[in-house]
């Protein structure tokens, strides 16, 4: 492996887990207010990665993770309300019934986008009307279930918060602790999705983002791997609802709004697209700046400044913070092919090669023709090799 890919591979492990060390640390002396706040903002970034991993790694511009967000956090609420009042432990029942939920709505909406083989435009606005329409039903939809309550634009309260313990008398987790529990989910999550993204799967869908034709001709079911990879996506993204539902314990129509939704690209843009630890330093990064230009920074002009901050990242770092220190340190290394481009032809001592596979062929005997039977391929009903 070159050295630059092997200093890049250790820095998506090495820098996270420092990052999340001092985050914890940090979490302790920080204030009470600020740690909640800053929950938010790791929750969002949670959910940058799932856009992440279906945008920058498999090429999709998704504008639903936000209805896949909603629903892991109001699926994972109902859950929660009507068991953790008689187990307590509400984080048992509502992360991985968020996340499941998120998982397997993705994988129906996959299956009709990617099965249909629309391309890229239309699977992208077929996304958003998903999103649309279901912040429009959500309006009106009202649903009791046990002790839990739709109440439609009236929302769904009484959420429990994050409680760890057993039994009716445990208790939710305060603003620090709370904040230490969202980042160790959080970094569980992203080293999980880098560890599958490192992977033969991880390269399946890499290829079919350059080139999902060529990626077909190798024998590859392109859409099989577009659809668990957008559920995984989607599993991710109902796994941040069911913690913001925890952090907010309240949730309303308007977690599926359009605004919330064209919030998720920029969080991935600013922190570089692709990388997978993006998401969560662009989500920091926004929300820290929100928080700081609306504590009277700058007279009540919080969004102005903003914008063009938004706007001047963008433009001048084409591949967000990650992606312009990737290409700083890129440029601090050495070429690991200078030595190669100067060492000229390369020579073959052809007596030396005879001698060789002289030796090959006295120890192994002589090459046997290879012999192949009923070797096929099929996709689906169509065999194209027979």
């Amino acid at each position: 492996m070159p050295l630059s890919q092997t200093l890049h591979d250790r820095a998506g492990t090495v820098f996270p887990l420092i990052a999340t060390v001092l985050a914890l640390g940090a979490a302790k002396v920080i204030d009470p207010y600020l740690a909640y706040v800053a929950t938010s903002w790791i929750i969002f970034g949670l959910l940058g990665l799932s856009l992440d991993v279906v945008w920058g790694r498999g090429g999709f511009l998704s504008l639903t993770q936000t209805a896949f967000y909603g629903l892991g956090g109001y699926f994972g609420s109902l859950v929660a309300v009507n068991l953790s009042e008689a187990t307590g432990h509400s984080v048992l029942w509502s992360l991985p019934a968020g996340a499941l939920f998120g998982a397997v709505i993705a994988a129906g909406l996959g299956w009709i986008i990617f099965y249909a083989r629309m391309g890229p435009l239309q699977s992208t606005i077929l996304s958003y009307t998903f999103t649309l329409l279901l912040w429009s039903v959500s309006q009106s939809f009202k649903l009791t279930v046990g002790s839990a309550v739709i109440g439609g634009d009236n929302g769904m309260s009484n959420i429990p918060g994050y409680v760890l313990g057993f039994g009716k008398g445990a208790e939710a987790l305060g603003p620090d602790a709370g904040l230490m529990f969202v980042i160790l989910v959080a970094s569980a999550a992203y080293f999980a999705t880098r560890h599958l993204m490192k992977g033969t799967f991880g390269t399946i869908i890499d290829s079919i983002r350059l080139d999902g034709q060529k990626t077909e001709l190798l024998g590859y079911d392109v859409r099989r791997y577009q659809v668990l990879n957008f559920a995984w996506s989607g599993g991710l993204a109902g796994l941040a609802g069911a913690l913001f539902a925890g952090w907010a314990n309240y949730l309303n129509p308007s977690i599926f709004s359009v605004q919330e939704a064209l919030l998720v690209p920029i969080y991935v843009l600013v922190g570089g697209l692709g990388t997978l630890a993006g998401p969560f330093v662009g989500a920091l990064l926004i929300g820290g700046l929100s928080f700081w230009l609306g504590g009277g920074a700058v007279g009540g002009q919080t969004t102005l400044i903003l914008g063009i901050v938004l706007i001047l990242l963008v433009l001048f770092l084409k591949n967000g913070v990650l992606g312009g220190l990737d290409q700083l340190r890129r440029s601090t290394l050495p070429d690991p092919n200078a030595a190669a481009r100067g060492a000229g032809a390369v020579s073959i001592n052809a007596t030396e090669l005879e001698q060789i596979l002289t030796g090959a062929e006295a120890q192994a005997g002589p090459a046997k023709p290879l012999k192949t039977e009923k070797l096929f391929k099929r996709f689906g009903g169509v065999i194209p090799v027979n």
